[in-house]
């Protein structure tokens, strides 16, 4: 079983598969299975995830497993929208 969110985490981060692959010393397809591509998907270790859950800056693993919550828009100035 994959985790989805960590492909959201990953994405919000600006960082590839490649490089996380790289940083990881695994092949780039272990990190699509960890996010949940493919049909034989997997689960990184406690130890992978406590590593990740630095990487993409959040507090704990449940905000790791957890999609990353959308950015808020806020108003300038001006009146126009702009990202928080």
């Amino acid at each position: 079983m994959g985790i989805p969110a960590l492909k959201a985490h990953r994405q919000a981060a600006g960082i590839s598969q490649s490089e996380i692959a790289r940083e990881f010393g695994v092949a780039t397809r272990t990190v699509q299975r960890w996010e949940g591509a493919g049909d034989e998907d997997t689960t990184p270790d406690l130890g992978v995830l406590l590593l990740l859950k630095e990487k993409y800056r959040c507090k704990t693993i449940d905000e790791l497993l957890s999609p990353p919550a959308p950015r808020q828009r806020r108003r300038s100035r001006d009146g126009g929208a702009k990202a928080a």
